[in-house]
């Protein structure tokens, strides 16, 4: 459902300060453009609803056959103002026919929120799910740490929230086919020079290495971030021997960073360049 021509305004507004260019000079943090890591994106779906998973997949697949994925993905990756769809939370009623969907705000460029209403990739993907299953859409924001209960205990029909395959999350909730292929990368601020001579995956992660306790790297909680730098068998992460501190966003990580809180932050690359362009606008 869109909005009037306020609505359309304030998308503007909002995707002219996420993606401004990372070199106006005063800029306050920077990416290091080198993937550490290959990870795959997915839905979360309750077990016991092997239809939703059914219709999610099908839908999955007719998105990347007839090219609308790659378009929607492109859309909030870019500055098309244009096209962008936001969506009211909904209400929810057991009496309804409703699409119960949890999710984790911000995480931009997957979710977020513009307002009161919610947009992004998942949420688009959401949209066009429920009008596919009939049913009335319903938002359900809530921390990431409780996302999968949440759809395992019937709390929420799927999880669409960035949220990366792994075989512990498999266990919990039926896993749709992936849509997504992140990485995890690093942020520093601008005037810090260690990870700029770095070509490869291989030279960062030889730096990182050498680093000690006396280094704070800042992550989101309860995400692959936290894995990769606490290190995870799971997932074949050895781990930093580093200090590490976790916030509730992939956002309040690299404001701690700006603030001095810490010295590097490690986040999916997605939301890691709109942040850094966001913050340095």
């Amino acid at each position: 459902m869109r909005r009037g021509a306020l609505a359309i305004l304030m998308v503007a507004l909002l995707l002219s300060v996420l993606f401004v260019g990372c070199s106006t000079g005063t800029d306050k943090v920077k990416c290091i453009d080198i993937q550490l890591t290959s990870e795959q994106y997915a839905f979360g779906v309750n077990k016991s609803d092997t239809e939703l998973l059914a219709v999610a997949n099908q839908l999955l697949s007719q998105l990347k056959s007839n090219g609308e994925l790659e378009k929607i993905i492109n859309k909030y990756f870019s500055n098309d103002t244009s096209s962008i769809k936001t969506f009211g939370a909904g209400v929810e009623a057991k009496s309804k026919n409703q699409l119960v969907v949890a999710t984790h705000i911000p995480f931009s460029p997957f979710e977020y929120k513009i307002g009161d209403r919610y947009c992004g990739i998942d949420i688009e993907i959401a949209g066009l799910l429920a009008e596919k299953l009939d049913r009335e859409l319903v938002i359900k924001e809530m921390d990431f740490n409780t996302i999968l209960d949440a759809a395992a205990n019937g709390e929420a029909d799927i999880i669409m929230a960035g949220l990366t395959v792994s075989s512990d999350r498999e266990r919990l909730v039926s896993i749709t086919d992936t849509y997504f292929e992140a990485s995890q990368v690093v942020i520093a601020r601008q005037e810090d020079k260690t990870f700029d001579d770095c070509k490869s995956t291989e030279d960062v992660v030889e730096i990182l290495r050498k680093m000690n306790k006396n280094t704070k790297i800042g992550y989101q909680k309860d995400t692959v971030s936290a894995s990769y730098v606490d290190g995870d068998a799971e997932w074949g992460f050895t781990g930093y021997n580093v200090t590490f501190l976790g916030y509730e966003s992939a956002l309040q990580a690299v404001r701690a960073l700006i603030d001095g809180e810490v010295d590097y932050v490690i986040v999916d690359e997605g939301p890691a360049k709109m942040i850094v362009e966001q913050l340095n606008r």
